[in-house]
């Protein structure tokens, strides 16, 4: 199993760890912005909805734009603006109690991650041949799961720092900035990266290859189900879990974090397993079982269960993600995937980040488990239309 990752090529390796404090980052504020809004900052319980959909929104502008701009005059410069911009967002989320700033902060951060969207995904397959690409995209799916996780567990850090005399809003504080200084810093080693020059578009504008239209097209159709989905449950668990049981984020945090940790485990097993079944096989079965997981999540009465049953989920869920990337990466043309990477991000985070708001509306008023029920249905429309249009891949030649 391991034996795949002896194949990943130095420039990436630097490439998937010069981003990986950037990541811890982006998962602490991930697991914990929902509950932090609400209970610490005191703002309105649809505030970090909101937030999530700016973010969501700034992403979606952007993202095929920054896609064109990073094939025609590199990716290099886009992955580091993106690493710089985490840090800013975060000091401003800790830093500041204004609405419009917070909100600001999250068009930052909605920026970042258009650009890391548009050229990470691209510049790591430029890094690649079809026998290591999907050993590639795991090992940064893996790098990236085990920061989000560790972002959450970080969360635990907040009752000792509060024993130390610090309020509860001090305490995270604490935590904001030091992962906020940390992404800068990591930002050194992204400048070691280097990448073939770029000579201008390969057509005009940056418009697709009809093939790569086609492509892109049924890979969007069968995904925005799940963007749909997701976005109205993964972005406010910890505010869902602070509703359904009444447990704080230093509990609900290390939960979710442990969820990135096994998704992380489980990228591993992703080459091996692609090369078994089938990269499309692959994502269908874990996607369906991890549907089964995410309508049950709602339904125990204890905390424990309900997050044990969420883990599960997110486990099976995610672990498509770096096969479905490494198998849209590997059928688009170089010169088009940051542009491909870009139209991508848009369409999935689109739908994401408007279903943010009505999800976390309906958790306000009440309707706990309606959430989920709607995002199990969106998924099982998704994995049936993928596998539609995907089943009679030649995956085999993608690896």
């Amino acid at each position: 199993m391991l034996r795949d990752f002896s194949q990943v090529p130095q420039q990436a390796k630097i490439l998937v760890v010069g981003t990986l404090f950037s990541q811890l980052g982006i998962g602490l504020v991930i697991t914990d912005l929902a509950y932090y809004l609400t209970s610490i900052r005191l703002f309105p319980a649809t505030f970090a909805g909101i937030v999530f959909t700016v973010e969501g929104l700034t992403s979606v502008l952007l993202s095929l734009p920054l896609g064109i701009l990073s094939d025609r005059y590199g990716r290099k410069g886009f992955v580091v603006t993106g690493n710089i911009f985490v840090g800013l967002s975060i000091v401003m989320l800790s830093l500041f109690n204004s609405e419009a700033v917070i909100l600001l902060a999250g068009a930052l951060a909605g920026i970042s991650e258009a650009a890391f969207t548009s050229s990470t995904g691209a510049l790591l397959a430029q890094y690649s041949t079809n026998e290591n690409r999907t050993a590639i995209f795991a090992l940064a799916a893996l790098a990236g799961n085990l920061a989000w996780g560790a972002g959450g567990f970080m969360l635990y850090l907040v009752q000792p720092i509060e024993g130390l005399g610090f309020s509860p809003l001090d305490s995270h504080l604490v935590l904001y900035l030091s992962l906020a200084a940390s992404s800068f810093l990591s930002t050194i080693l992204l400048l070691r990266l280097h990448e073939v020059k770029r000579n201008g578009l390969s057509r005009r504008f940056g418009i697709l290859s009809s093939g790569t239209r086609s492509l892109l097209a049924k890979y969007i159709g069968a995904n925005i189900f799940v963007a749909f989905g997701a976005g109205m449950v993964v972005p406010l668990m910890s505010q869902w879990f602070a509703y359904k049981y009444g447990v704080p984020d230093s509990v609900s945090g290390p939960v979710l974090g442990v969820s990135n940790v096994l998704i992380a485990a489980a990228t591993l097993a992703a080459p091996a397993t692609a090369k078994k079944l089938g990269i499309v096989k692959s994502i269908v079965v874990t996607e369906a079982a991890s549907t089964i997981f995410m309508f049950a999540t709602p339904l125990p009465s204890t905390f424990a269960l309900s997050g044990t049953i969420y883990i599960v989920r997110a486990f099976l869920m995610n672990v498509s993600s770096p096969l479905s990337t490494s198998l849209i990466m590997g059928m688009v043309p170089d010169e088009e995937r940051g542009a491909a990477s870009g139209i991508s991000a848009t369409f999935w985070r689109m739908p994401n980040a408007i279903s943010t708001y009505p999800g976390s509306a309906l958790m306000k008023s009440g309707h706990l488990n309606l959430p989920f029920y709607i995002a199990s249905i969106l998924y099982i429309i998704s994995i049936v239309t993928f596998y539609l249009w995907f089943k009679d891949s030649e995956a085999k030649k993608f690896f």
